[in-house]
């Protein structure tokens, strides 16, 4: 397919890691990787309510299981707080909007999605608001994101003990744990069909994500535990080779911070990077099980209908670079074989 990316240097492309993974898109064929080690579900009934919180993937199955329960509010409600506090230290001037929404949809007496919460957190709540708003008092923000964390840490502790044990035991987390993208991009076949439906900056995050997730299989592999020299200059190269899609997903902040680790290498030194990536090419990845070739893959998957068409909505729109021309040659080759 038609690409105005540039390639991976060869010297990464090449090097072979657990799985076939590669530091560039095209990963090695593994002697002996069964089908059925893709859909292997066993780890994903060890998540915790943070797993699924960070990643937009599985955050929207829980979501879609909790709307099936009718007790979507705790939910929507950390999704919520968790914009809010992104935003605060970010400095986003949204942050105060997203403070008056959360109070309006989930705070207030009679709000759609209300909470339980006391009157006088209620109160506390709506004049630290309104503080922030007028600007008469300096610490109205503070006070905002204090009384909403609060909240936040008690619906998060209902919510683990609560509602996780029954969605990680229901059909929702098998689909979500079989069909999760990270899966189909460590299997070469396909990867490589799904990479025809995405424009480039989806090329840049799978790439990113790629050299992040080789990364960390690498440093689980080390015999010390401890990072080598080589690790170091493997962490340096892929700083140089994503720099500007980790400026991008992660911004520059977080960018600046890898670059002051380097040296040092630690295992978590990719572990925002890789999830920002991986979230940024989960829309395109939902849209894709949606098409012909992502309906076979579902099929390989097990899966003869799907518990949720919930899709999370995308943050980018990626323009398939298929041909629309009518009469435009067919590819005759079978991208599903093997799946």
């Amino acid at each position: 397919r038609a690409s105005n990316q540039p390639a991976c240097p060869s010297s990464l492309a090449a090097v072979e890691v657990r799985r076939g993974v590669s530091m560039g898109k095209k990963a090695a064929k593994v002697p002996g990787d069964r089908v059925s080690d893709r859909f292997d579900i066993r780890g994903e009934t060890q998540l915790t309510l943070e797993d699924l919180l960070a990643d937009h993937w599985r955050l929207s199955y829980l979501k879609s299981f909790t709307e099936a329960e009718l007790s979507n509010e705790n939910v929507a409600f950390m999704v919520r707080v968790r914009e809010f506090e992104a935003a605060v230290t970010a400095g986003d001037a949204q942050a105060r909007a997203l403070g008056d929404t959360i109070f309006d949809s989930h705070i207030k007496a009679g709000a759609p999605e209300e909470m339980a919460v006391t009157a006088r957190l209620r109160e506390q709540l709506k004049q630290a608001l309104k503080q922030w708003k007028e600007g008469t008092s300096s610490t109205a923000e503070v006070s905002v994101s204090g009384l909403l964390a609060s909240t936040y840490q008690t619906v998060y502790r209902n919510v683990s003990f609560d509602v996780l044990p029954r969605f990680l035991a229901s059909e929702h987390a098998i689909e979500m744990a079989k069909l999760h993208p990270s899966k189909a991009m460590l299997y070469e076949p396909s990867r490589e069909v799904f990479e025809r439906s995405i424009d480039e900056d989806g090329d840049d995050w799978l790439a990113l994500w790629l050299a992040a997730h080789e990364y960390f299989e690498r440093y689980m592999s080390l015999a010390s535990g401890w990072p080598t020299e080589e690790t170091s200059q493997r962490a340096a190269r892929l700083v140089k080779l994503h720099r500007k899609t980790m400026a991008k997903l992660c911004g520059e902040a977080e960018l600046k911070g890898i670059q002051r680790q380097v040296g040092e290498a630690p295992l978590e030194l990719f572990d925002t990077a890789r999830l920002s990536a991986l979230n940024a090419i989960q829309p395109s990845w939902a849209l894709f099980l949606d098409t012909e070739d992502g309906g076979e893959y579902v099929k390989s998957a097990g899966i003869t209908e799907r518990v949720t068409k919930e899709q999370h909505p995308p943050a980018f729109v990626a323009q398939s670079r298929k041909s629309d021309d009518p009469n435009a040659e067919s590819d005759e080759y079978d991208y599903t074989a093997g799946w």
